[in-house]
C-alpha cells in the first residue's frame, strides 16, 4: 500500500461519522444533539472560520451556473481545460452554462470543483450553489474531503480512491 493509500486509511479512520452511530446514541435518554455531534467529532471537526451561514448565503446569491462561470473565469483557466479535468462532455458543460438554472448532480458540481482546484470552502460554495455539501457521514465525501486538504486536484487518482472503497466515481 503506498503511502497515499495509508495517509487516506489514517484519515478515513479520524473523520468519517458513522451516521447509524449518531442515530443509536441519539434513541438514547443521555444526551442531546449536541453533546453526541461533539462525541463523533461533528461540531469540533468543523474549523471555526468557516461560516457556514455566509457559504449558504453567497450561494443563493448565485445559481450554480453562475458561480461555475465566475470561478472558471477567476481561475484564468479556459472553459475546455477546465471541464476536460472534470470529465465532462462538452455538451454537458454547454448546457450547463446555458440553463441558468441548471441542476447538476453532486458528483458532477463535486468533479468541478477537483477541476478547478478549489480549497474546501470554495467548495462548499459552489456545492451549495447546487444545493448539496460535503458531510463527514457519508464515505465518498471523506474521501473528497481529504483530497482537497491535501492539495491532490487528481479527478483520476480520486476516482480509483472511491472505486477502491466500493463509492461512486465522479463521472458525466
Amino acid at each position: 500500500m503506498d503511502n497515499l493509500r495509508l495517509e487516506l486509511e489514517r484519515y478515513i479512520k479520524e473523520n468519517f461519522v458513522d451516521e447509524d452511530s449518531i442515530l443509536r446514541d441519539l434513541s438514547t435518554d443521555e444526551g442531546t444533539l449536541n453533546e453526541t455531534m461533539k462525541m463523533f467529532g461533528v461540531i469540533s471537526a468543523i474549523p471555526a472560520s468557516i461560516n457556514f451561514s455566509k457559504i449558504f448565503d453567497n450561494a443563493r446569491s448565485e445559481t450554480f451556473s453562475e458561480m461555475l462561470r465566475r470561478l472558471i473565469r477567476e481561475s484564468g483557466k479556459q472553459n475546455s481545460e477546465v471541464y476536460a479535468r472534470a470529465n465532462v462532455t462538452r455538451q454537458h458543460f454547454s448546457k450547463i452554462c446555458k440553463v441558468n438554472d441548471y441542476q447538476p448532480s453532486k458528483s458532477t458540481a463535486i468533479a468541478f470543483a477537483i477541476a478547478l482546484n478549489l480549497n474546501y470552502r470554495k467548495t462548499q460554495e459552489l456545492l451549495a450553489s447546487a444545493g448539496y455539501n460535503l458531510t463527514k457521514s457519508k464515505l465518498s465525501d471523506v474521501i473528497v474531503m481529504f483530497f482537497i486538504e491535501q492539495g491532490i486536484f487528481d479527478i483520476e487518482r480520486l476516482n480509483q480512491c472511491l472505486y477502491e472503497y466500493e463509492q461512486p466515481t465522479l463521472s458525466d
